[in-house]
């Protein structure tokens, strides 16, 4: 190999071990999906199972397993395979890095080029002082004995594809078989730094019965060599004068998944079931009970365990597979998350539906989602609203389902399909509910209900083209010291002042875009309203702020490698604004304006994927959507205590800007909380557990102010201390 190829392949790799620093500050927890199932294997006696949402180690089928997540060390959730070195050391692969998997703290070795940009790691295979390494990007050669683990060569496999994916290896003898795809290789792997001219690829171009160069798995099986496509199962035939791929009557000209072998037994897992060879012949045997194709499995303590193409883990019992019930959330595509009144997470995945998760389990939603979860908010009752791509919006309660559409509601259909609700984004102001709804037929793109009385159809409203919302290709809206601002796909944005444009007023809503105002771009990703009723526009070009002293849009620098694209605001309840984009997270301290980034390599997060963002107002936790599932960033401001020196009101001061704002006690246990003014007169008294939401026992706002608070436990033990309202 070439000097300046050996730089790259040296460069190519570093071994991570990340400080917990800066972005790492606070508690992070991920939630995700373990349905995504990529490898089986059984080590110890323990079924372990590689999944894009984590690691599983499953002990019965009535256990709920031990997981492994980017939390624990894995540095990632996309595990892609594991294996056991002769010297029983467990490894794994996953996006971006292998991970030396031992009884103390996982050890990662990331891989990553000279552009930073991870790529995929696929297959593991042991070869003494070395692992071969399958990626999306070619073959790599791994010492595990050099300088504690490092890459000795990325290799160049063919001329044609020099580094395509590598969907198998198979080690045979001096041989190495190499399934990708781009066809199959094989070479002899004494052969110094195996350039291309050392690989022989057998591919569509020379061996056409294959009808594919997709080629995704290659075993040795009594004395013969197997392959699998995505378009059969076939026998290698190789003699001195031939070479031909016999096809098998298993999986004949069907796409086949996986290939194991089970002691004297070769399993093939393909589109239309599972297919068994042995000495005596083939046979098959029954899926009852798979709800799609079976993609890969294993046999286990006497049961046969099989993914489904479709998602999820099976256990053949009594004759029947059944689905293992201890695999996450629904999936790790979140489009949209919110927190309910009883601070459980409900999130919309993709194509699949909403569910809510109660802390232990996720339960799935009845209800359609059309093509896909759009959005979801929490009003002022702790209700979620959950939009969809099709089907209306759905009002959430426990587990409660209501839908609005054409039928029950004033959003309305695209023309081409009047019944095809899209709804994009929804906003609230503690009384109504703004529901955005995309390409509607009537150019009235703002369905207005009344929370109070949303089963009467006649106090419904709308906010269109008569208040002066002239374009209806919208993408988001937000609600702010009575005004909305509704975001379009390429014509700016519109302000609307809500009770001119609820009383009809023409002139309610004025149109701000790129060529009129400051705006970086017409396509607005999304809005969201600070603490103190200004408008945050993210767009694709980067973010905007409304300033009320200049009455325009000001550009907000973003931190370095975060955006352009913005995808997501929140505001939390000291005023720090959290961005998300599709390359990571961003703080900005409501204080002193100072950005933190947070990325997967130096923090917790699951995925720089960011499509969502959602607060829990009394906790002050952070859920952040990705396309990997859902991270955590708990405030550690809010940890609870049992011990009645260490309570504190939080926030304090505590500035109420809104009717949602509100001011908790982190006491663990059960207790009340009295409030006085400094004179000593009473205010109010409430359960500990019930946040307070500034208003006496009458229900009136109280002034901004200091006052005592007196908490008392249930035993009588007392705290004392003294709080700031301020009233904006």
């Amino acid at each position: 190999m070439s000097s300046h190829i050996r730089q790259y392949v040296l460069s190519l790799m570093l071994l991570l071990s990340i400080a917990m620093s800066g972005a790492h500050a606070g508690n992070w927890q991920t939630l995700t999906s373990m349905r995504d199932i990529r490898q089986l294997r059984v080590i110890d006696d323990t079924l372990y199972v590689a999944t894009s949402g984590g690691l599983l180690a499953i002990s019965s089928f009535d256990d709920p397993g031990k997981t492994y997540l980017n939390t624990d060390g894995l540095g990632t959730t996309n595990i892609t395979d594991m294996i056991i070195d002769a010297e029983g050391v467990k490894w794994l692969t996953g996006f971006g890095r292998l991970i030396r998997f031992g009884i103390n703290e996982p050890e990662q070795f990331l891989f990553q080029p000279a552009n930073g940009k991870l790529f995929l790691l696929t297959r593991l295979v042991d070869d003494g002082d070395n692992l071969w390494v399958g990626t999306d990007s070619g073959l790599v050669l791994f010492s595990k004995v050099n300088d504690g683990g490092q890459i000795e060569e990325h290799l160049q496999l063919t001329t044609v594809n020099a580094f395509p994916k590598v969907n198998d290896i198979l080690l045979l003898g001096d041989s190495i078989w190499v399934a990708t795809s781009s066809g199959l290789l094989v070479a002899d792997k004494r052969s110094p730094d195996l350039p291309p001219a050392a690989w022989t690829l057998f591919s569509v171009n020379d061996f056409p019965e294959l009808r594919s160069d997709t080629v995704r798995k290659v075993v040795y099986f009594e004395q013969d060599i197997y392959v699998a496509t995505s378009h059969g199962f076939f026998q290698l035939s190789r003699t001195t004068n031939d070479t031909t791929f016999v096809p098998m009557s298993i999986a004949f000209d069907k796409e086949v998944n996986d290939l194991v072998i089970e002691g004297d037994s070769l399993f093939i897992y393909y589109v239309n079931g599972i297919g068994v060879l042995t000495a005596s012949g083939p046979n098959s045997i029954n899926i009852n009970g798979l709800p799609s194709a079976p993609k890969t499995g294993i046999g286990w303590n006497g049961t046969r365990w099989v993914s489904s193409a479709a998602g999820g883990l099976y256990a053949e019992l009594s004759g029947q597979f059944e689905e293992y019930p201890f695999t996450g959330a629904p999936a790790n595509d979140v489009q949209a998350v919110a927190v309910d009144g009883e601070h459980h997470v409900v999130a919309g995945f993709g194509k699949i539906t909403f569910a809510r998760f109660d802390g232990t389990r996720w339960e799935r939603y009845n209800f359609t989602l059309g093509d896909k979860a759009t959005s979801a908010i929490t009003d002022a009752t702790g209700d979620v609203w959950a939009g969809t791509w099709g089907n209306g919006v759905w009002k959430l309660r426990g587990d409660s389902e209501v839908n609005y559409d054409e039928n029950n509601s004033s959003c309305r259909g695209i023309p081409t399909a009047e019944f095809f609700v899209v709804v994009q984004d929804m906003a609230s102001d503690g009384e109504h509910i703004f529901i955005l709804c995309d390409l509607t037929y009537n150019n009235f793109p703002v369905a207005v209900g009344r929370l109070d009385n949303l089963d009467d159809i006649a106090s419904w409203d709308s906010i269109g083209i008569a208040e002066g919302i002239t374009n209806n290709f919208v993408n988001t809206i937000g609600y702010g010291g009575g005004q909305i601002a509704v975001g379009t796909k390429s014509a700016g944005l519109f302000l609307c002042n809500v009770d001119d444009a609820l009383a009809d007023n023409p002139t309610a809503c004025v149109h701000y875009t790129k060529e009129n105002s400051t705006l970086l771009s017409n396509t607005i990703r999304i809005i969201r309203y600070s603490p103190r009723g200004n408008a945050w526009v993210g767009t694709n070009f980067g973010l905007s702020r409304w300033d009320p002293g200049i009455e325009r849009f000001v550009d907000v620098t973003l931190p370095a490698g975060i955006g352009p694209e913005v995808t997501a605001l929140e505001f939390d309840g000291r005023g720090n604004l959290w961005v998300g984009s599709r390359n990571g997270l961003a703080r900005f301290d409501g204080a002193t304006g100072e950005a933190t980034v947070y990325t997967e390599t130096s923090s917790y997060l699951v995925s720089n994927d960011i499509r969502d963002l959602a607060l829990d107002q009394t906790t002050g936790d952070l859920y952040i959507a990705t396309g990997s599932g859902i991270s955590v960033l708990t405030s550690e401001v809010r940890k609870r205590t049992a011990v009645l020196d260490s309570i504190a009101p939080v926030p304090n001061p505590f500035i109420i800007r809104s009717d949602n704002d509100r001011l908790e006690f982190n006491f663990s246990r059960a207790g009340t909380v009295r409030i006085y003014t400094v004179a000593g007169e009473p205010v109010t008294e409430y359960p500990v557990n019930i946040p307070w939401d500034g208003r006496n026992q009458s229900g009136e706002k109280v002034a901004s102010g200091v006052y005592l608070y007196i908490l008392t436990d249930t035993d009588g033990n007392i705290a004392k201390g003294k709080l700031l309202l301020i009233r904006e």
